[in-house]
């Protein structure tokens, strides 16, 4: 990422990371049940671990003519190998923890513009990585999480992300999509509603690029 986007970043983490969720903030660091020295846990035939440690972090903003939706948040936890026909290693999480945040400032639903998300509980997680290295392609996630939106109970935040690395050129961002969604309510998503660019993905559907701020995927072998 460029000095400028660095900057923008850590004022809107300071932004948004103030509407932390419950008793504890996002902010604060989550119990690591792991040890973070690798296991002897043996990879399957084809060289991919069956059980992963991973992990989501980061902030930031999408932008595009007026519309802007902010984000921050991380999650962890283990994950158990799931193969599919697409070109990457696939795990489905067990039991992931975090807490995850979405505001709204503008977009085009007049029922979620300005309002806020927080989690109550994270739902699913899903990590990808691809099965042969790709330029700019680190990993990609798939969170899925139950919470409030304006204080009202019963809602699914669905977030998609796409990490392109830290050492990518300042032109190549991370990519993601939101989309939130109430039952028998409005349904809005950033790239269904066409009020953000598709700019791309190494991984999963195109995406919008994170115009301030960064996504960080990682991956660990137990």
């Amino acid at each position: 990422m460029s000095i400028r986007l660095l900057a923008t970043t850590f004022a809107t983490l300071g932004m948004v990371l103030t509407l932390g969720c419950g008793d504890t903030e996002i902010t604060q660091p989550l119990p690591n049940s792991v040890s973070s020295k690798k296991s002897q846990l043996q990879p399957q035939a084809d060289g991919i671990p069956e059980t992963v440690y991973g992990r989501v972090s980061g902030g930031g903003q999408i932008r595009n003519d007026g519309w802007k939706v902010s984000f921050a948040g991380q999650l962890r936890g283990l994950a158990t190998h799931t193969p599919n026909e697409r070109p990457s290693d696939r795990w489905d999480g067990s039991s992931p923890k975090g807490q995850w945040v979405v505001q709204f400032h503008n977009v085009s639903f007049p029922e979620i513009s300005g309002g806020t998300f927080k989690s109550t509980s994270i739902e699913s997680v899903v990590f990808f990585r691809p099965s042969v290295p790709v330029p700019n392609c680190v990993a990609a996630t798939t969170v899925t999480a139950l919470g409030r939106f304006n204080a009202e109970p019963g809602w699914t935040m669905a977030f998609r992300a796409a990490d392109v690395g830290q050492g990518a050129r300042s032109e190549e961002l991370d990519k993601v999509r939101i989309s939130l969604s109430y039952p028998g309510g409005p349904d809005y998503d950033t790239e269904a509603s066409g009020d953000f660019p598709l700019e791309g993905s190494c991984l999963g559907p195109h995406k919008t690029g994170v115009d301030a701020g960064n996504v960080k995927v990682r991956i660990q072998d137990r």
